[in-house]
């Protein structure tokens, strides 16, 4: 199992609300489609 850890800052401007839908995005869009992904928490 390989864990990455990637820490972030949100830029001014971007609410919380915003960050989660792309986030929720990013989820289905792409990593969801990744052979052997796994999850992801925010």
């Amino acid at each position: 199992m390989i864990v990455e850890w990637a820490p972030f800052t949100v830029i001014d401007g971007v609410s919380d609300r915003d960050l989660m839908a792309m986030a929720s995005r990013l989820q289905t869009d792409f990593l969801a489609k990744q052979a052997g992904y796994v999850r992801r928490e925010l």
